[in-house]
């Protein structure tokens, strides 16, 4: 009897992987993923040490500048109700007050591990903390977590862990968490530090996100990520 219903449950789980696999949002998701967090990287990668040099100091602008146009079409092909920038004109102040909250703590708490810390972008170009930081917002608060949405709707239920933490923002953190990965194959970064960089960033992502969750909008998140990075590049 356990064997026939581990069997039956087993093929529920298969049958739900294949329906996500076939649905739009998840081919659009893959395409998010590989388009922006995975392709140009390669491409970065494949070319030799000095010009990709020379092309990190000289064509910043350039090479931040290529990632941000890759999210247009990928946003275009999203369904509208994805996400919005802006949260809606009707928002309650309670609400407010918790987004800017949350906000500002985390920029305050990124300003003193700064201070704390030697692993900053001093010396960054103003593309690293504003058209980078931007892009990131739009591809992860925005059309990942949209679309992770769509594919993992919020389920009635009395656990609260469930409701500040439902599924698609927690998978939103992880692969925000993972991105971070790069920064050893492309910055050398040492594994460890980077490690520990990966779980830093899911773990103020599942905060940050609450945001995302209760606005709607990715205005915060994005003031949050330009202003940390200005902290680790200019203070």
């Amino acid at each position: 009897m356990r064997e026939a219903k581990r069997n039956v449950s087993g093929q529920a789980f298969l049958s739900k992987i294949l329906h996500l696999g076939l649905r739009y949002e998840f081919i659009l998701l893959a395409m998010t993923y590989l388009a922006w967090c995975i392709l140009p990287d390669l491409i970065y990668l494949e070319m030799g040490s000095q010009l990709r040099n020379s092309f990190r100091t000289s064509n910043e602008t350039l090479y931040y500048g290529i990632a941000a146009l890759i999210v247009v079409p990928l946003w275009q092909l999203a369904p509208k109700s994805t996400f919005c920038f802006l949260p809606p004109s009707k928002l309650k102040k309670s609400v407010l007050l918790i987004c800017l909250s949350l906000t500002f703590t985390n920029i305050l708490v990124s300003f003193l591990v700064n201070k704390s810390t030697t692993h900053g972008f001093e010396g960054s170009p103003w593309t690293y903390w504003i058209l980078s930081s931007l892009t990131q917002e739009v591809v992860f608060a925005g059309l990942i977590y949209g679309l992770l949405e769509k594919l993992f709707p919020v389920e009635p239920t009395n656990r609260k862990l469930a409701r500040f933490f439902p599924t698609h923002l927690c998978l939103t953190a992880v692969l925000f968490g993972a991105w971070h990965f790069r920064n050893h194959v492309m910055i050398d970064m040492s594994l460890l530090l980077n490690l520990g960089q990966i779980i830093l960033c899911t773990m103020i992502y599942l905060i940050i996100l609450q945001t995302r969750r209760l606005s709607g909008s990715i205005l915060f998140t994005c003031l949050s990520h330009v202003a940390v990075n200005a902290i680790f590049s200019l203070v």
